[in-house]
């Protein structure tokens, strides 16, 4: 569990931070992004790297498998 916890954190930065990078983002838009991806980032950071297991969750971020 602890592993795909650490992916799913990993998904949710990788894909809020490749939104970040449309060159057609309001400001208002950027900063909603900056916050969500803040977040998940503060918490992957806290996570320690044990090497196994860093795929990527198959389910959509607003799924809830678990």
């Amino acid at each position: 569990m602890f592993d795909r916890v650490q992916a799913r954190l990993a998904w949710e930065v990788d894909t809020l931070e490749a939104w970040l990078q449309q060159a057609d983002l309001l400001a208002k838009d950027r900063a909603v992004l900056e916050r969500a991806a803040g977040q998940p980032r503060w918490a992957l950071e806290r996570y320690p790297d044990t090497g196994v297991g860093v795929g990527r969750p198959t389910s959509s971020p607003g799924s809830s498998s678990g």
